[in-house]
């Protein structure tokens, strides 16, 4: 996987070290004996794909919401998908400018709200 992921230019090397990094994180944290969690300051869209596996491993997840970017865009999904009187409970609501940015991303969006939902592995806050 890295020797694929280094040989790749461009575009097509975004993304590619994600699987990669997630192992070799989670095999130093188990050697050392100390919990791993995701600070998620902005981030693109691949920072979901690395959001997704951290949840997937049982991670906590740490979103700095007012930091723009992928955290801001997860914080209000996450928000409008628990809220019950929002007309967006259990479906989330994308801010078009983030659709506009980074495309349909609704699916991975869903199963990393429905993860959180059973575990509650994702939290934000704010700087301001």
């Amino acid at each position: 996987m890295a020797a694929r992921a280094a040989s790749s230019e461009g575009a097509a090397a975004w993304g590619g070290e994600i699987a990669f990094r997630f192992e070799l994180e989670r095999e130093h944290c188990m050697r050392r004996k100390v919990p791993r969690v995701l600070l998620v300051v902005q981030g693109g869209p691949g920072t979901l794909t690395s959001i997704l596996k951290a949840v997937e491993g049982d991670s906590p997840v740490v979103l700095v919401r007012d930091s723009g970017g992928v955290a801001m865009l997860l914080d209000h999904f996450l928000k409008t998908y628990k809220d019950e009187s929002s007309q967006w409970w259990r479906k989330g609501e994308i801010l078009p400018q983030f659709e506009k940015a980074y495309g349909p991303k609704r699916e991975i969006l869903l199963t990393i709200a429905e993860l959180d939902t059973k575990n509650s592995k994702v939290t934000s806050f704010g700087l301001t």
